[in-house]
């Protein structure tokens, strides 16, 4: 599937009516509460449920699992679940920064430690690559080399197998061997794009390294925002992700990998993705940006919260490409 690159909205997000993000500051509305034990009702108690992966992607209020259903020209995967009936098994990968029981500050993890459990148990197979925080037990077992702009680095990597899911921690003591995950003292690290680069080239280095595609790769949060970004920039074309439908998912909208211009080269990515349809934002570079609008589809932890950050008021001056999102916008629970 030749992949067009996502188009965020009808107006340049620097004149967006939405308020200036302060990535330092949580607004409690935008970190809604993660209802587990319905998340995982929904997912197994669901008939069947489609989504278009590439073409008017619709969800139905039943779940966050979404599957690629087949268009007249046979471009995209016909995977349709049924429970309790024949299920077309799907390959996806998830990119995250934190999943219980590994690490752990808020939601996210819950819901990467829940999700791909009942995925399995529909028949998939799920492996999800996070990193490896100090205080990992698994010892890595296999060395990949993982380039950003141009340098390289050497990634560990410890696979932790579970049914059909697997658990691939990435190993780097420079980057994830630190006392936080994100920062301390209430101030970020100061390499995190960096730090959420590597986490990203490195997820796709290792999965191209398998024989068999993926269905779905799902990105979570603005850590995992390049993602979809480096697929359409076309890192690990021609692979076992090239024909993947692109996910990505909102936990907090607040915080979106804010960072300097002047980052765009050392993250592997010309000029030409500092504009205002890209990862362009009041000047600056925004992961969540442009894991947003460089995926097929695009989903949330509720449907009332999908319906709030269309708004300048919760959007968080993404309002705009989420609007224009919107019929690829759903919640995943």
């Amino acid at each position: 599937m030749k992949r067009d690159e996502g188009s965020p909205g009808p107006r340049a997000l620097g004149q967006t009516r939405g308020r200036h993000v302060d990535p330092g500051r949580r607004n409690a509305a935008l970190n809604p509460p993660v209802n587990l034990d319905e998340l995982d009702l929904q997912i197994n108690g669901l008939a069947e449920f489609r989504v278009d992966g590439a073409e008017g992607a619709e969800f139905r209020d039943l779940s966050g699992v979404w599957t690629a259903r087949a268009r007249p020209d046979g471009i995209v995967h016909d995977a349709i679940i049924h429970a309790g009936g024949n299920v077309r098994p799907m390959r996806i990968l998830m990119v995250a920064s934190e999943a219980t029981p590994y690490a752990k500050t808020g939601g996210l993890a819950d819901v990467l430690g829940a999700l791909p459990r009942a995925l399995v148990r529909l028949g998939h197979v799920v492996d999800v690559v996070i990193p490896a925080y100090r205080g990992t037990a698994a010892l890595p077992t296999a060395t990949l080399q993982v380039a950003v702009g141009a340098e390289v680095f050497a990634a560990g990597v410890s696979v932790a197998t579970e049914g059909g899911l697997r658990v691939v921690l990435l190993h780097h003591d420079g980057f994830f061997g630190r006392d936080g995950l994100y920062g301390v003292g209430g101030a970020d690290f100061p390499d995190n794009p960096l730090r959420f680069a590597f986490l990203a080239r490195a997820a796709i280095e290792w999965a191209s390294h398998g024989a068999e595609r993926y269905d779905i790769v799902h990105g979570h949060d603005w850590q995992a925002g390049l993602l979809p970004v480096l697929l359409r920039a076309g890192v690990g074309a021609g692979g076992p992700l090239g024909t993947a439908t692109l996910v990505h998912t909102i936990h907090n909208l607040a915080y979106q990998g804010l960072c300097d211009a002047s980052w765009l080269p050392r993250l592997g990515l010309g000029w030409e993705w500092l504009t205002p349809d890209r990862l362009e934002f009041w000047g600056r570079v925004n992961f969540l940006k442009g894991g947003i609008g460089c995926s097929d589809v695009v989903t949330t932890v509720s449907p009332r919260y999908a319906i709030e950050i269309q708004t300048p008021e919760y959007g968080c001056g993404l309002e705009g490409l989420l609007d224009r999102k919107s019929t690829r916008l759903n919640s995943s629970h």
